[in-house]
């Protein structure tokens, strides 16, 4: 996809959603993934109501409807918590291991938790999204 802005403009907006959220994202791919996405105009923020819209790359349809974007607002500390349940990862020769499906799960329970999305749909986003998609949950951690 297009960037439509500037690397510079995307990471003011980055910088300014980190201000807003008090929030930042540590891993370096991440945060790559999370400036392209704004740098291509498909991650927002909505200061006045404190949320993050993120545009799906390829809409999921259900049924006669279709899901083109997922508005985020910031998680309490009950939605963390239940984001984060059951979310393990060992550490072996100082290497931390990290299963992938349940970073997929530990997603899944963000987005649907987060914008309201309904499981159903939420387990037809395309792998596509889900690298952006885990970026805004390493985030909002």
């Amino acid at each position: 996809m297009e960037k439509i802005m500037a690397d510079e403009v995307a990471l003011s907006i980055f910088a300014e959603i980190c201000d807003t959220f008090d929030s930042d994202v540590t891993d370096e791919s991440s945060r790559k993934l999370f400036i392209e996405a704004i740098a291509q105009g498909r991650l927002e923020l909505n200061q006045s109501s404190c949320e993050i819209k993120y545009k799906l790359l390829k809409p999921v349809e259900m049924g006669s409807s279709v899901l083109n974007e997922l508005t985020f607002h910031e998680p309490t500390a009950a939605d963390a918590e239940y984001i984060n349940k059951d979310f393990k990862f060992t550490q072996k020769d100082g290497e931390i291991i990290i299963d992938m499906s349940a970073m997929y799960g530990k997603t899944i329970r963000m987005v649907t938790k987060l914008s309201g999305c309904m499981l159903a749909q939420a387990n037809k986003i395309t792998r596509r999204d889900m690298p952006y998609l885990m970026a805004i949950t390493s985030f909002f951690d």
